[in-house]
């Protein structure tokens, strides 16, 4: 009788070590399947910060080109105007020598 009584014991014993296991594998699933859902979102997330960042740099490549061309233009439209300021100032003082 008592070996039939170890036997039901050591078999709740069993039944309990795998409802035990199976518990921990549920939750150890559960968190690999959040990770996972958290990887794909930082995955994500590191391409569109990827692809941004390259748009950027080419926007600010193609700002730099037409900042240095603006520049070299105000620099020729400067000297245009000393040297039409110089034409004025000459072509005043020939017509003062007429009258």
């Amino acid at each position: 009788m008592q070996n039939f009584s170890h036997n039901s014991n050591s078999q709740a014993d069993d039944q309990a070590a795998d409802q035990d296991k199976s518990r921990q594998k549920n939750t150890i699933q559960r968190d690999m399947i959040m990770l996972e859902s958290d990887l794909r979102k930082l995955t994500s997330e590191k391409i569109a910060l990827d692809s941004e960042i390259r748009s950027l740099k080419k926007d600010d490549a193609h700002i730099k080109i037409s900042l240095k061309e603006k520049q070299t233009r105000l620099g020729k439209v400067d000297y245009e105007l000393i040297q039409m300021d110089a034409n004025m100032k000459n072509l005043k003082k020939k017509l003062n020598a007429i009258l």
